[in-house]
């Protein structure tokens, strides 16, 4: 009955047991939200499923002021494990929700998604163990079914990837590279992980490199291609860090030879702008990092037999100069090929 009957009925209680009860407790909010999926279409005309979400982002924004369980000793936030067993639509809203608030800082949104990922993704579980997938097999879904519903939750997670380059670590987003290629994920979130991964290219192992190769059109063990498009992505960070200032007069419509800027020259210098803007600075040590570890992966793919002499040479020229100030590893990856034609 509605207030429309009589004042002081059902649907008037219900709402103040939900807004003075059940959605300040954190177990009970998450109850409730769970209780939507049983008639998704009701709940969500009602309203009901918007108010569970904003609830259960305001208890993680605000856990002073409602009742929530003991912080966790794990190093993920004390609200990820229990988050993490909702469905990736629901995830998601929260996690947008939750990001809205400002008020829980990048690193902690970054720990919440690698356990949601750990929970969930395979191939993203702690010590490469394939994530427990106990809803697939239970309603004994087809692999297809299966491949299309990992692939979306990869989507979704790339795209709630927080701004701040520390939020994530690099082995974390090479983890997500690996599964995006065996999941065919979308080129725009390929292009994303490849861009935030060399934003912090310096942080990463070789093993992170080692890209398994999917494609069915090579014989390569380890896909280069992505770690060519990676330290692409990292030469135009360095080229955009150390670039110099433009003067005000080349931000005019004409050049001072008196022609006019081409469309396509126009393109560039916005998206190198666009670039600049977000690019930190690349430290000599960094450059040095990247360097030795591009030799050290190069090393290791060379031992590859089928792996053509010109990506090993196209590799080895995408690292900046300055990240090379001595050249043994190059020597190394040298030996390393000419051992392996030999054989």
């Amino acid at each position: 009955m509605s207030e429309a009957a009589d004042r002081g009925n059902l649907v008037a209680k219900l709402d103040s047991f939900l807004a003075s009860c059940l959605l300040r407790r954190w177990k009970d909010a998450l109850a409730v939200l769970h209780s939507t999926r049983h008639n998704v279409p009701l709940c969500e005309e009602l309203g009901l499923t918007s108010r569970c979400v904003d609830a259960v982002a305001d208890l993680i924004a605000n856990p002073a002021v409602a009742v929530v369980p003991a912080k966790s000793t794990s190093a993920s936030p004390w609200w990820a494990h229990d988050v993490a067993e909702l469905g990736v639509d629901m995830f998601w809203r929260i996690m947008v929700a939750v990001k809205s608030t400002g008020a829980v800082n990048e690193k902690t949104i970054g720990d919440a998604l690698k356990t949601y990922a750990r929970r969930w993704l395979p191939n993203v579980a702690k010590d490469g163990l394939a994530a427990e997938q106990p809803f697939d097999h239970a309603v004994g879904a087809s692999v297809k079914q299966i491949t299309t519903r990992h692939r979306l939750l990869l989507e979704k997670i790339v795209s709630l990837l927080p701004v701040d380059k520390d939020a994530v670590s690099c082995a974390f987003l090479l983890k997500l590279l690996k599964a995006a290629n065996i999941l065919s994920a979308s080129p725009a979130s390929k292009a994303e992980l490849v861009r935030r991964v060399a934003w912090q290219l310096e942080e990463a192992s070789v093993s992170d490199l080692l890209i398994p190769s999917v494609s069915c059109m090579s014989d390569m063990l380890y896909d280069v291609d992505a770690v060519a498009a990676i330290l692409h992505e990292f030469a135009l960070r360095h080229a955009a860090a150390t670039a110099p200032a433009r003067s005000p007069d080349d931000n005019s419509p004409g050049r001072s030879d008196g022609h006019r800027r081409s469309r396509s020259d126009e393109s560039v210098g916005f998206d190198g702008a666009r670039r600049s803007s977000s690019a930190a600075p690349v430290s000599q040590y960094a450059l040095a990092r990247v360097g030795r570890l591009v030799d050290t992966f190069l090393m290791e793919v060379a031992k590859d037999p089928h792996l053509p002499v010109e990506k090993l040479l196209a590799i080895a020229e995408a690292v900046p100069d300055s990240a090379r100030p001595e050249h043994d590893g190059l020597y190394k990856v040298v030996d390393s090929y000419l051992k392996r034609i030999r054989r």
